[in-house]
């Protein structure tokens, strides 16, 4: 005689283990809503670190693939991206430029770069109000952007 699938019950233990794992996963979750312990949000610290630096920026779009990032206040040009080169950078910057294209925003509106003092970095697109928090991708991605706070004597316009 063969059961069917709807006759076979789970081995007891199995019950026991899946319904402790629920009730510990309820129970850190209740622990950390409480005390806080384990909750980050990037807002929850800002109030407390003062802005180190800032650095407003456009970015403009070569015929042959290259993004030159340039000072908003004087033109100058901060830093030049060759075509296939710092896909980051790059990935973020299409990203929120496809983004002000949907809420038809112009290229004209700076982005700012922000430096807490506590070394986050902070991109806001100041034409969307978009704001990405960089360190969340890592050092090195983070450092793409940081080169922008560097201030070579002698500049080239692309």
């Amino acid at each position: 005689m063969s059961r069917s699938f709807a006759d076979r019950t789970l081995p007891r233990p199995l019950l026991i283990g899946a319904g402790l794992l629920v009730a510990v996963a309820v129970a850190a979750a209740g622990f950390s809503s409480l005390t806080g312990l384990g909750r980050t949000t990037a807002d929850s610290t800002v109030a407390d670190v003062a802005v180190a630096e800032t650095v407003a920026f456009t970015v403009h779009d070569h015929a042959d693939g290259r993004l030159a990032f340039r000072d908003a206040r004087d033109g100058r040009v901060l830093h030049v991206v060759d075509r296939n080169a710092e896909g980051f950078l790059r990935a973020v910057m299409h990203g929120l430029g496809q983004d002000r294209l949907a809420q038809g925003a112009g290229p004209d509106t700076p982005f700012r770069l922000t430096r807490w003092g506590d070394g986050r970095l902070w991109l806001t697109d100041t034409a969307t109000g978009n704001r990405v928090a960089l360190e969340a991708f890592g050092r090195d991605n983070a450092g793409a952007f940081a080169r922008l706070f560097d201030t070579p004597s002698e500049r080239t316009t692309p």
